[in-house]
């Protein structure tokens, strides 16, 4: 986020933080919560949620070390759109608001990074607001499995997640329960979309993934899903004459 400054432009700005230990499960910022200040994630991970029901988070992601987060409250003045906690025993960096708004006026190459990250943001935000109103619960998990499968490691139509979250967190991701998920995940060995394996989650075909996540959204097929289809239907057995 900050690679448009020089090296002394970052110590500097360092300097102005303030360093914070965050341990295990405890609140960053609440929902709701009056935006003061903007977060660096150093070390650890973070959980980002709302709860659609006092004692039932939905979760919307997760923060890794180099993320930024906090920032929307700071620009706009309002209230936190989301609840941030951290998962494990972090290391936060907080730079006061004031300092924050004075370093984008300074810094046009900051102030467009800004930019994208709240247009990525917005949009991450957008689309789980409509799986959550539009999409059933096995729609909904083969888009939180795609989306892992997007941070694994990818080798040409499959993808390795090496430490998939337990079912009763993807359950929490999702707004369902840990019953529903064990079942549709069972459905998606049975056809061959997935392979798990201890804390392993393997995807066989991104493709195919990425087929019935565009059918759970109601999106159109495309000139390759048409041909996928046509290549696994049955062929007719040529006439005799």
């Amino acid at each position: 986020m900050l690679q448009g400054l020089t090296a002394p432009q970052r110590t500097a700005l360092g300097g102005k933080c303030e360093w914070l230990e965050i341990p295990a499960d405890r609140a960053i910022f609440e929902h709701r919560q009056k935006g003061r200040h903007v977060y660096f994630l150093i070390a650890g991970r973070a959980a980002v949620y709302v709860e659609r029901r006092p004692g039932e988070p939905v979760e919307f992601g997760r923060l890794a070390p180099g993320q930024m987060f906090g920032d929307l409250s700071v620009i706009d003045d309002g209230p936190q759109p989301v609840s941030v906690r951290s998962i494990e025993p972090c290391r936060v960096a907080r730079l006061d608001q004031r300092t924050f708004l004075d370093l984008l006026k300074a810094d046009a190459s900051v102030m467009l990074a800004v930019m994208r990250h709240l247009a990525a943001s917005v949009r991450t935000l957008q689309m789980r607001w409509i799986e959550l109103g539009t999409v059933d619960e096995a729609g909904r998990l083969v888009a939180e499995l795609q989306r892992l499968a997007f941070e694994g490691d990818i080798h040409g139509d499959t993808s390795l997640v090496r430490d998939m979250p337990d079912r009763g967190e993807v359950a929490r991701r999702i707004a369902s329960s840990r019953e529903v998920v064990l079942r549709h995940l069972k459905r998606l060995q049975h056809q061959g979309v997935i392979e798990i394996d201890g804390r392993e989650l393997r995807i066989v075909s991104l493709e195919r993934l990425d087929a019935l996540v565009r059918v759970a959204r109601g999106e159109s097929e495309t000139a390759a899903d048409t041909k996928q289809r046509s290549r696994a239907a049955p062929r007719k057995a040529p006439r005799r004459r």
